[in-house]
Parts: structure tokens; sequence; C-alpha cells
């Protein structure tokens, strides 16, 4: 989602995932998980304070192969581009 993420967030959303999300929703998913910040996660919109936060693009992956995953781990995420074995 690259555009109106304020109407996603209006609607109820916690997070948008902006752009390509793989990494994205991985460091997300650990962040929450974890009960660490998200602040500095690129490529999400949040709201905070009744304000929305967009943080900075995350940078393309080229290829799918540098993007790494434990095999044995499974996110099952609705829409993903990808699936990962």
């Amino acid at each position: 989602m690259t555009y109106n993420y304020q109407n996603y967030l209006n609607s109820g959303a916690n997070f948008v995932v902006i752009g390509e999300g793989e990494q994205t929703m991985l460091e997300l998913a650990s962040s929450l998980i974890d009960n660490k910040s998200y602040h500095d996660i690129s490529g999400i919109a949040f709201k905070k304070d009744n304000q929305y936060i967009k943080t900075p693009e995350r940078t393309k992956i080229k290829q799918i192969k540098e993007f790494t995953i434990c095999k044995t781990t499974c996110f099952c995420i609705k829409h993903i581009r990808h699936c990962l074995s």
C-alpha cells in the first residue's frame, strides 16, 4: 500500500505496510511479539496521538533470494507476494 494509508488507519488498521512488505512484515511481527519499538521500522505507517506517522521507505529487494527467513518458521500473511519455503 503506497497511497491512501490514512483511510486504512482511520478505518481501524493499526499499521499499514508501504511498498514491498516481506522484510517489513517480518520486522514488524518480531517487534510486536517481542514487545519492542516499531517506530524505526522502514516502510510502515501508523497513528500515534492522533497523528499519522509514516516511516521512510524501505530499500527495494532486488532479488527475492536476498530475503532470508528460517525455513522452520511459517508466517501466514494474507496477500503476500511470494511463497517462501
